[in-house]
């Protein structure tokens, strides 16, 4: 309804009498439409929203920038952004600060919801852990399925280099130099009761082991995390993060119009 004074009833618009919208003519016509049933109403599938890809090398983004699709927490002082300091390949990794003082010590967090319930995953990624100011952290997987998560493939560095999958020692890796992990398990209809883990550094030999699984209440992957323990000031990185089937994995990652991810 148009406003009184309204410009355009100047222009000699004339307002329409809704209320007498309809059919007109002879009753003959206004009684044909009757004649015909109405079509059956069809329902349009609501979109399907495909999960994301665990494969990134984070050259798509800016330095500065907060990576795809991850949920991450954040407090104080701590962060966790792209960088072009230092990288495993490409130009860009992913660098996490820790700091003192934050409301949890789990701080900085990364996490990314992925679910598997079937078949051979394997998770890998290329890390370094600052010199200067190494830190302690923990790539893990888990299971929300149920009323309480459960802990999967865990592997955590301290900042004296060692790194542990599970509680148990893979040896040790250099400050300031990439190195390389890669997990790989396998889910089925029964609860997995172990996974294989590599350690690779350059100019070292391959560290393979079966490491078994502690808590038996994991049964498939719903969440991949990446948290900092240090509760001090404290630098590590992490690039070409990979997640997935051997069919998922034999694609490259996703090329995304270079930005910067607020």
């Amino acid at each position: 309804r148009l406003k009184q004074g309204s410009p355009a009833l100047k222009a000699g618009f004339r307002p329409i009498d809704i209320t007498k919208a309809g059919l007109y003519g002879s009753k003959e016509w206004c009684a044909l439409p009757a004649k015909f049933p109405n079509r059956e109403l069809v329902e349009i599938a609501a979109p399907v929203k495909l999960p994301i890809q665990i494969n990134y090398d984070f050259e798509s983004l800016l330095p500065g920038s907060k990576p795809f699709d991850a949920r991450i927490h954040i407090d104080g002082k701590a962060s966790v952004k792209v960088s072009d300091e230092l990288s495993a390949s490409g130009g860009n990794s992913l660098k996490f600060t820790d700091a003192s003082g934050l409301r949890a010590r789990w701080l900085p967090h990364l996490e990314y919801m992925r679910q598997y319930t079937n078949g051979v995953i394997t998770l890998s990624w290329d890390l370094l852990n600052s010199a200067a100011q190494p830190a302690d952290f923990t790539i893990e997987l888990r299971d929300y399925s149920g009323t309480q998560f459960a802990s999967g493939p865990s592997i955590n560095v301290n900042s004296k280099g060692e790194v542990r999958a599970n509680g148990v020692s893979l040896g040790s890796v250099a400050h300031n130099r990439w190195a390389h992990i890669t997990i790989t398990l396998e889910l089925n209809n029964a609860k997995p009761s172990k996974y294989a883990v590599r350690l690779e550094q350059v100019n070292a030999p391959s560290i393979d082991k079966t490491i078994p699984l502690r808590d038996n209440k994991f049964k498939i992957i719903t969440w991949l995390g990446i948290m900092s323990n240090s509760d001090r000031t404290a630098h590590y990185y992490i690039d070409n993060l990979r997640m997935g089937t051997e069919e998922e994995l034999a694609k490259p990652p996703k090329r995304r119009a270079r930005r910067k991810q607020k």
